[in-house]
């Protein structure tokens, strides 16, 4: 898409819309048939990742996650964010649950969340147990318990989180 000079991604620009209908034409069948309520794997559908943390253009949120109704998926609808304000701010959308995104710290970030989103279940979807490795600089190493207690303290609370990367992850 990157080839069309007047495109501009993940914004309300029309061109970028019209290539996204494109994609989602072929993509959103697929997803529909494989949705938990006709017997498939798929449990939720994201709206878009961490959004909040390069844009701010609501209508653009919005219109995505409009556009995904369309198609008539009967399914669970998400988004996940950063929990500082200005990716809140920027991620978030009426109607569509909110996540976070972090890797330590939840009574924090979830309070963060729970500012913009009060009385909606707590929920990290990328629970960070590592962290990016650049060619040539040392990797990044963490403490098992450092992983492991807050983990534990989510799980107590009955909070929910799924683990990232939990295995793999190069290229």
């Amino acid at each position: 898409m990157l080839c069309y000079k007047d495109l501009k991604p993940r914004c309300s620009n029309e061109l970028y819309f019209e290539k996204i209908k494109s994609y989602y034409n072929e993509l959103m069948p697929r997803i529909k048939k494989h949705l938990f309520i006709n017997g498939g794997p798929i449990i939720a559908v994201q709206v878009e990742n961490e959004y909040g943390s390069f844009g701010n253009d609501k209508e653009y949120i919005s219109r995505l996650y409009r556009l995904m109704l369309s198609y008539e998926l009967d399914t669970f609808f998400f988004t996940a964010d950063g929990t500082e304000k200005y990716m809140l701010n920027g991620g978030l959308t009426d109607g569509v649950f909110a996540t976070a995104n972090f890797g330590s710290d939840p009574e924090g970030n979830f309070e963060a969340l729970d500012a913009r989103r009060p009385n909606q279940p707590h929920f990290c979807m990328e629970y960070w147990c590592g962290w990016f490795d650049h060619w040539g600089e040392k990797p990044h190493k963490r403490d098992a318990e450092d992983i492991v207690a807050p983990l534990k303290r989510m799980q107590e609370r009955g909070e929910h989180f799924n683990i990232y990367m939990f295995h793999g992850g190069t290229n």
